[in-house]
């Protein structure tokens, strides 16, 4: 019950007993009733003495520890003070007084302690022994945390000599009893991660590396590329992933893996149609999904095929075009005008791939346009700053421009703000100045004199022009969202022009053929 009771008296005991040594014990007795009466312990000291101080407490207890360990110091004795050491020598009051602030041991060290106290006798000498390490590095696990697609080779080093590395690929803490390092190994499994620590004599255990591995099929490979072509295109899909497989729609629904499975096989599309394809492995995510779109013609529109020149043939001249051996000069250095030139017999563009390569000689203005309208093979645009095609002032004013039409230009002249070298897509004879897209930074130099070939690509929605300096192999592209066969009134435009007008300004000299 920890019930406890004092009292005290006034004796001289050696002066009752008559001596100052006696002899001390105890003694016990019973009557009617009885007990049974025992002494459990027995402790006695003679003379004056004083009480001791408890001995310190040293906190944490002895033992190994890794960087540092923080040291504290208390005593159970109210007030007294403690005097410590960590060098091995036995501490006094003139060792280092405890200010009851723990302190560190950053390497390894046995910690003594005494505790003082005014009328007390000093305590016990209070031992720890402690043993710091310091940590072996931490491993270095290569390639780190990445997402790939196909299996990737892990390495792990350490820059402590003679470590030894142990490692996990579970997702569990490494332990020595993991598997030990011994070279390279692969992972393939989505979601992978890879733990390690180096365990080294004389040093703790590393902190443990961590790298986590996910896994993601390529995006397929859709070959030929999206475009237009003529009668049906054969398709073939591919994948970077190894072992991948590959299912694919071509009706515009997103591709699953209860779409058609590719079989490796090329296959044919007779009609217009969007592929899209995913590709799928046990353990990785499915791909991102590819995307190509086609349009198929019907091949029944008649060709415009002057690539070895022109014959003098199949093209309506119109101002001063005119055929030069198996050039098609539009205008030259003689005097300022305007000229066409368009393909005699209606060609569809409802979709369609051009090709030109032109030359401007003595290029200081205006420029020339490639042009699709809907008016007459006969008709001839304006002059000046509208190249043929919009009014033949930049304000709007003049002739008026082409109704019915698209146009792409090639501009020598800065008539508006455009600048000397620029491209641009136009419609029902809008001013071919602005907007514009300027050349001079592309490495397309329309004045250069060299030879150009353009690229025009329409697959029913977007006319995509690239040009290529054919001298210098500089190139650039440009598109522009267009409905050509809404713009210029029905599917079939009965004036395609395969090199477009041109146009002199009244105070420079041009020279503009078609190669």
């Amino acid at each position: 019950t920890n019930a406890t009771f004092t009292t005290s008296t006034a004796l001289n005991i050696p002066g009752v007993v008559g001596a100052n040594t006696a002899y001390v014990g105890f003694g016990g007795g019973v009557g009617g009733s009885v007990a049974t009466q025992e002494i459990i312990t027995w402790t006695m000291t003679s003379g004056t003495t004083q009480p001791v101080v408890a001995t310190p407490a040293i906190s944490p207890g002895p033992g190994t520890y890794t960087n540092s360990v923080s040291v504290s110091l208390s005593d159970a004795t109210t007030g007294a003070s403690i005097y410590y050491t960590t060098d091995g020598t036995t501490p006094t009051t003139s060792s280092t007084l405890y200010s009851n602030t723990p302190f560190a041991l950053n390497s390894s060290a046995t910690v003594q302690a005494i505790a003082v106290l005014n009328g007390y006798s000093n305590s016990n000498v209070a031992s720890a022994a402690y043993t710091v390490q310091q940590p072996a590095a931490t491993p270095v696990i290569s390639p780190s945390s990445a997402t790939f697609n196909n299996s990737v080779s892990v390495s792990i080093t350490d820059a402590t000599p003679g470590a030894v590395i142990y490692y996990t690929t579970n997702g569990t803490a490494p332990t020595t009893s993991s598997t030990q390092y011994a070279g390279a190994f692969s992972v393939n499994s989505n979601g992978k991660q890879v733990q390690a620590m180096a365990v080294a004599s004389g040093f703790a255990n590393s902190n443990v590396a961590s790298a986590s591995y996910n896994f993601q099929v390529a995006t397929p490979a859709i070959s030929p590329g999206p475009g237009t072509y003529t009668n049906s295109v054969s398709v073939s899909l591919s994948d970077a992933t190894t072992g991948a497989s590959i299912y694919y729609t071509t009706d515009g629904t997103t591709p699953t893996t209860s779409s058609t499975l590719y079989s490796n096989t090329p296959f044919a599309l007779n009609s217009s149609a969007t592929v899209q394809a995913i590709a799928v492995l046990n353990g990785y995510s499915n791909s991102n999904v590819a995307s190509a779109g086609y349009t198929i013609s019907s091949g029944s529109t008649t060709p415009v095929n002057y690539a070895s020149g022109f014959t003098g043939t199949g093209i309506t001249l119109n101002g001063s075009a005119k055929y030069v051996g198996t050039r098609l000069r539009l205008t030259d250095s003689s005097s300022a005008g305007a000229a066409d030139a368009f393909y005699s017999t209606p060609v569809n563009v409802q979709s369609f791939t051009t090709d030109f390569t032109f030359q401007l000689t003595n290029a200081v203005a205006d420029g020339i346009t490639f042009i699709i309208q809907n008016n007459s093979a006969t008709l001839l645009g304006p002059a000046g700053g509208g190249l043929g095609y919009g009014p033949s002032l930049p304000s709007g004013s003049g002739q008026t421009g082409i109704p019915n039409s698209v146009a792409v230009k090639f501009d020598l002249y800065n008539n508006a703000g455009e600048g000397n070298d620029s491209t641009g897509f136009y419609s029902n004879g809008a001013s071919p100045t602005v907007p514009a897209t300027d050349l001079s930074n592309t490495g397309i130099s329309l004045h250069s004199g060299d030879i150009f070939a353009v690229h025009l690509v329409y697959d029913g929605t977007t006319l995509t022009m690239t040009i290529t300096d054919t001298v210098t192999n500089a190139t650039f592209t440009t598109s522009t969202a267009l409905n050509i066969p809404g713009v210029v009134g029905g599917p079939w435009s009965p004036r395609k022009s395969p090199a477009g007008p041109t146009a002199i300004n009244p105070h420079a000299t041009n020279t503009g053929s078609r190669i």
